[in-house]
């Protein structure tokens, strides 16, 4: 297939369109991105942009007679270059040969790396069954994201370290339904090879494979001399293609190139290809063509021609001059790439750079060049205010009414605030649910109160209802205000001051604004050095477990919940404060793995001990759960700890469950699948508890912490807690009552008929170590 065109159809979602050589059959690729992936976004679109360009450039390679060796060698340069890898080789397989994988082109530390790796023909053979081979066996991409963890690796660790590698992909190359040949990707980064990166390299893979198809078919079925007995197959399967004689009549031409022009084949044998001239080229650009290929026996360019029908287009041609036995040229053969898709695509792509799909605002880059050119035409002495904009609880409203509704939502915003701020100044929208204004201030004498008018009119304009598919969406917005005199400020500065102000009003509980004060620097200054430290804490395994029991009616620990904790330079910090950091610094995929694998392995060292253990349960992140590389360890670290079923216990919030996409509930299935247990904690606080209960058939659930609280104070919280012990016991499921402090509390429940507890009238959470102590073994201690 020839990729077309490669364009962000929004800020969120990769759009390839690829048509078939040979039948013109369109094939549509689209892939969603994740919302913290803008600059993953951007990358792949930059790195995408050139790629028609080299797809022409290795076919012309391929036409030229370039030896299959250096046909490769670019092919592994272009996975390189485009995807920043750290080796990149290609394997052949041949079972005729003492070693079956056969190097056959790479990077200078892939070749090292390959002469020091041990092949086998025993398919029994642990290395028989890794990722390289069984991509060959499969015709399927193969992805380990973790190399220290893949059993399948045991032999090659050693080599594998030695080059820090630390995640691969194996894609095959598929000619003619077989895969001929395996590229080998190696990446410095764990888990590198992302759905986005992924669906990029397989995209390219398709048009190597086209490529390398047809080079087969030219080696294998054009004459070295070319005296044109052509192959019909080969020639109607190639682009659009043009044979002359030594005086430039058209002897041939093929379907692509009738596709191509409009013109019928009998209406161009005999003639010369200037009757598709478009008249944009003057006579020197003919004279310096001709001047050249008379030279070297070959031009090739961009070029501007001219269909039946008027049309004048654009296309990349190539032209080689042919000689018979006795060196005269016999013949040229041309051959072109319609460019008016790439060229389409690329004014889309520029629009798309710098403008966001979902709204049309100017986005992120727009905006910064915006600043730094002073497009406002701000003069020295003029005074400005910066508004950075965030609506809140904006993934609340993702989460219970889907991201289609969100995604409205934040267009009727967009068109509000436009209206409102638009002809002072300049609205982007930098991504998610975050916007910023640059915006004049007039000669007023108070540029305070002036700044605080806009943004209060701002805020109730955007709070005036929104109904969304007969839904009403409360809305409110924090704004982070810095006023500033241009050119006594860098704009990188300006940013991270307004940022920080809108943190500030965020602080205050949403619905408010701040304006920006120096002392909030030490603020984000704390923040960032909180960040590096949480980010070595994750990676050294220093988030601290604890553990907190969960006991019956006779005092008997039943259960054990897994708590993390976090002493940062003799600072405690809340684990809301530093969980709610690790999401935001995309750390905590590392530190849901960190807990998890530790705490089952502590539960399989008190079981070998002689330990009776009871269940352990853990709080993942959403986050984690509808990452396919985290399902993947988790079930990895199950099989090699040997965790029956049932002894670990997922929790998850009520709000969490509410959403329904598809891969979230496909991921939940899949673990319950394998034994693995889920508990609803601070039940009962949400909008829909009891479908869930019948959705989801979790094992346990946890009255809220909130609801306990004021119990015995609370006439309500006492209704509202019978109704769901009653309901809990309508479908069979086990309650467990959290943040019991008190014995009134507990005597209280236990007379409604609640059976399990968990708070510090029980036990106070302790370092997961010290839990053994209130074991003894092969029996449960009483408190």
């Amino acid at each position: 297939m020839i990729p077309e065109f490669l364009l962000l159809k929004d800020s969120l979602t990769i759009f390839l369109v690829l048509v078939l050589g040979k039948t013109g059959e369109t094939f549509y690729y689209e892939r969603r991105l994740s919302d913290h992936k803008d600059d993953l976004t951007m990358e792949l679109s930059e790195s995408m942009a050139l790629y028609p360009e080299v797809f022409m450039h290795l076919q012309r390679l391929s036409l030229e007679h370039g030896t299959i060796d250096q046909l490769f060698e670019e092919i592994v340069l272009l996975y390189e270059k485009t995807f920043r890898l750290s080796m990149v080789w290609i394997a052949k397989l041949d079972y005729r040969q003492e070693q079956p994988i056969q190097w056959v082109a790479g990077t200078n530390e892939a070749r090292k790396f390959v002469a020091s790796l041990p092949f086998t023909h025993d398919a029994t053979h642990s290395i028989s069954k890794g990722p390289l081979l069984k991509a060959f066996r499969t015709a399927r991409s193969q992805i380990v994201d973790n190399v220290e963890i893949f059993e399948d690796y045991a032999l090659w660790q050693t080599q594998l370290r030695e080059q820090k590698v630390c995640s691969t992909m194996y894609v095959p190359i598929i000619i003619e339904e077989i895969p001929q040949y395996v590229v080998c990707l190696y990446q410095n980064e764990l888990a590198y090879f992302t759905s986005e990166r992924v669906g990029a390299i397989e995209s390219i893979t398709y048009a190597v494979a086209y490529v390398l198809y047809h080079d087969e078919l030219i080696h294998a079925r054009f004459d070295k001399d070319l005296d044109w007995r052509l192959s019909a197959k080969v020639f109607e399967s190639l682009d659009a293609i043009i044979v002359t004689d030594a005086r430039g009549n058209i002897l041939l031409v093929n379907t692509s190139f009738m596709r191509f022009t409009g013109y019928r084949r009998e209406e161009v044998i005999g003639k010369n290809p200037r009757i598709l001239q478009s008249g944009r080229h003057d006579a020197a650009f003919y004279e310096k063509m001709w001047d050249q290929l008379k030279r070297e026996d070959h031009w090739e360019g961009e070029i501007w021609n001219k269909r039946k029908n008027g049309e004048i287009y654009p296309e990349w041609l190539s032209i080689s001059a042919l000689h018979d036995a006795n060196g005269n040229v016999s013949n040229y053969v041309a051959h072109f790439l319609d460019l008016s898709q790439i060229k389409k695509a690329e004014s889309e792509i520029q629009q798309l750079a710098f403008f966001d799909p979902l709204t049309g605002l100017a986005n992120r880059r727009y905006f910064f060049q915006m600043l730094k050119g002073n497009e406002i035409g701000l003069q020295s002495g003029e005074k400005a205010i910066l508004l950075f904009i965030d609506v809140d609880h904006f993934k609340e409203v993702n989460d219970y009414f889907g991201h289609a509704v969100g995604d409205h939502l934040l267009q009727i915003l967009a068109i509000r605030m436009e209206q409102m701020l638009a002809e002072n100044g300049v609205l982007a929208r930098l991504g998610g649910d975050e916007f910023v204004a640059l915006l004049r201030v007039p000669c007023v004498k108070t540029f305070d109160r002036y700044a605080l008018e806009i943004v209060e009119s701002l805020q109730n304009a955007l709070k005036a209802p929104i109904i969304i598919d007969d839904i009403h969406i409360p809305v409110t917005v924090s704004i982070g205000v810095r006023i500033f005199e241009h050119g006594k400020y860098e704009w990188d500065e300006l940013m991270k001051g307004a940022d920080l102000a809108m943190y500030e009003a965020k602080r205050k509980g949403g619905d408010a604004s701040a304006f920006f004060d120096p002392h909030l620097i030490e603020k984000i200054d704390r923040l960032h050095v909180m960040t590096l430290a949480l980010q070595d804490a994750v990676e050294d395994d220093r988030i601290e477990l604890y553990i907190q029991g969960q006991y019956d009616a006779q005092h008997q620990i039943v259960g054990a919940e897994i708590l993390s904790r976090w002493d940062w330079g003799r600072k405690s910090v809340t684990p809301d404060e530093f969980i709610h950091l690790a999401e935001r610094k995309n750390l905590i995929l590392r530190l849901d793995r960190s807990m998890i694998r530790r705490a089952i392995f502590q539960h399989r060292k008190w079981r070998e001990e002689g330990y009776h253990v009871p269940p352990i349960s853990v709080n993942i992140s959403t986050i984690s759960l509808r990452d396919p590389s985290f399902l993947a360890y988790l079930h990895h670290v199950l099989e090699r700890e040997n965790m029956k079923k049932g002894e670990l216990i997922i929790e998850m919030t009520e709000n969490v469950l509410v959403d329904e996409t598809h891969h979230f509930v496909q991921a939940i299935r899949e673990l319950q699948d394998v034994g693995v247990l889920f508990s609803i904690h601070h039940f009962g606080t949400g909008i829909s508890s009891i479908r869930l209960l019948a959705q989801y058939h979790p094992l346990q659930i946890k009255l809220d912490r909130n609801l306990m609280q004021k119990l015995l104070s609370s006439t309500t919280n006492q209704v509202l807690t019978r109704s769901l012990l009653q309901v809990a016991k309508a479908f069979d499921v086990a309650i467990v009552a959290e943040g019991i402090e008190s014995k009134r509390q507990y005597d209280w429940l236990l007379a409604q008929g609640c059976t399990q507890f968990q708070g510090y009238y029980f036990m106070k959470p302790e370092p997961i170590e010290d839990f053994s102590l209130r074991f003894s073994r092969n029996s449960v201690e009483s408190r």
